[in-house]
């Protein structure tokens, strides 16, 4: 284990890290705009997130998680519970929304460690499945989906007009 793992603690997320927490969301935004157009973020895309992931401190239904080291917010994991359609005999499902660590702090087991407290957080709620969307052409991160357990199952498709 190196230093800034031993130095590493995983918590809920509090009101007073909403700008840390926007700021990483931000960086993991505009990674995405490599892929596509599509991600280009707007000007005030802070504020956005920060209403965004306030909602998600709030909510029952969320979790919301960060990885500090000595004091600062260096990664961070969103997740929620959500309804699937009254048809499915199973009625919600956990959804891992984002998952960042800032740069200089990855390949030091932080995701994975964000990725574990949260997935313990859905069991104690009684959640049998997890999924989460990843670009296909996010190799780093479907590789990383992947060795945490995740796999593929539906496929979303798109068309421009």
């Amino acid at each position: 284990m190196n230093e800034d793992t031993n130095r590493l603690i995983v918590r809920r997320a509090t009101e007073a890290d909403l700008d840390s927490i926007a700021k990483l969301g931000r960086k993991l935004n505009e990674y995405h705009v490599k892929f596509e157009e599509f991600y280009k973020l707007k000007e005030n895309v802070e504020e956005k997130l920060r209403e965004f992931y306030l909602r998600n401190i709030t909510s029952e239904n969320a979790m919301l998680l960060v990885a500090g080291v000595d004091g600062e917010i260096v990664g961070f994991t969103l997740g929620r519970i959500q309804k699937t359609p009254p048809i499915f005999q199973t009625e919600e499902f956990g959804h891992l929304s984002d998952t960042f660590v800032k740069e200089g702090y990855r390949r030091k087991r932080i995701g994975e460690k964000l990725t574990h407290e949260l997935l313990e957080w859905f069991k104690s709620k009684r959640i049998k499945r997890v999924e989460l969307s990843v670009d296909v052409r996010n190799k780093i991160g479907v590789s990383a989906w992947t060795k945490f357990g995740f796999e593929p199952f539906h496929y979303r498709m798109k068309k421009n007009l």
